[in-house]
């Protein structure tokens, strides 16, 4: 079975361990990968087996789904069985693709945009040629609902490997790590509320903010009006920065984007403790045993957590045991990789090796 991924910056950017994990995952169950990428990718950044064909992104989606749509024969000439979109902005083009070359296509569903984007979709799902993968059990049943029931639609959530706790010292800084869009709204400002707070509690606590977008100057001026410039740090978007935060004593999400992240598995997979705003299409957020959960993020209920963290660690870094033991249970990457294969085998009708067989 021959299989192309197809992906664009803004995934890659975020699932960049992803991408690597499921390419070499495949090839050593000897699926063999076409990477369809876009141009100007670093090198280092892309898993070196396999081939890989590149496509130039744009603004627009249109424009890029026409990018896409002349891979076509590049595509069969490969001898691709199945096209695999990884986001929901390659959908469309994966669906033409598909339908050019008489292929099966998969669809990834990992943020609360796909559902709106499924019902958009529906009437081009045909059964037996298409399916949908999603990456929590809440967005699975809303998928379900948009589209119908008119091709399966599976959970499969993503998988991680499980990592080396950071050791920490007794007299250790505190230090936690901000991870959201990247931008400057309502739940961010009462986060920087609180941690004002916090730190007037315990000045030696230290925020790291995740870069996830090219201008910072928005969250620059936030935290230099709450007078926490001292006390901030912005992390840029560049290749290796996610293996930086996990190190951190703790990790933050302060707003519920509706999007199903790896990097938060990565760091219940590491033992770091997990902070988050409650996110209704999230299933791997469980107070109290993989993570800290806040219904009502309020600037004081961010004040009264981070205090609580500052002032004692030992209970937080039990938090992130937990959250790693119920990682080793549910969310391996060896566990998505197993359900992916069974979904590629289902749409092509490759039969499934048994141990023993020829």
């Amino acid at each position: 079975m021959r299989v192309a991924l197809i992906a664009n910056t803004a995934w890659l950017d975020e699932e960049l361990a992803t991408l690597h994990h499921l390419v070499v995952g495949l090839l050593d169950e000897s699926v063999q990968v076409v990477q369809v990428l876009p141009e100007g990718r670093a090198e280092g950044e892309v898993v070196t087996f396999g081939t890989r064909l590149s496509w130039r992104e744009r603004r627009g989606w249109r424009r890029n789904r026409r990018a896409l749509n002349r891979l076509a024969e590049p595509l069969k000439q490969q001898g691709v069985d199945l096209v695999h979109a990884l986001d929901g902005r390659q959908w469309r083009a994966a669906l033409d693709l598909g339908r050019q070359l008489s292929l099966p296509v998969l669809l990834s569903a990992n943020s609360g945009m796909d559902i709106e984007l499924a019902a958009r979709c529906a009437g081009r799902l045909v059964p037996g040629q298409h399916a949908v993968l999603c990456a929590t059990e809440p967005m699975r049943q809303l998928v379900d609902q948009a589209i119908g029931s008119a091709v399966p639609v599976r959970h499969v959530p993503f998988g991680v490997h499980l990592g080396k706790p950071e050791p920490h010292a007794e007299e250790e800084t505190p230090c936690v790590v901000v991870s959201g869009d990247g931008g400057y709204d309502e739940y961010v400002h009462h986060l920087l509320q609180g941690a004002k707070q916090a730190i007037e509690a315990h000045p030696d606590l230290q925020l790291f903010f995740d870069g996830q977008r090219e201008d910072p100057r928005a969250m620059w001026r936030a935290i230099r009006r709450q007078g926490l410039l001292a006390h901030s740090t912005l992390i840029p978007r560049r290749l290796g920065h996610r293996e930086i935060l996990l190190r951190a004593g703790a990790m933050l999400h302060p707003q519920p984007l509706g999007r199903s992240r790896s990097l938060t598995l990565r760091a219940m997979a590491h033992a770091v403790p997990v902070l988050a705003c409650a996110d209704p299409l999230l299933d791997d957020l469980i107070d109290g045993q993989t993570a800290r959960v806040l219904h009502e993020p309020s600037a004081d209920t961010w004040a009264k957590v981070l205090t609580s963290f500052a002032a004692d660690p030992t209970p937080w870094r039990e938090l992130g045991v937990c959250a790693q033991q119920w990682v080793g249970q549910h969310r391996l990457a060896s566990t998505q990789l197993e359900r992916l294969i069974s979904t590629y085998r289902h749409l092509t009708g490759e039969p499934i090796a048994f141990p023993g067989s020829v």
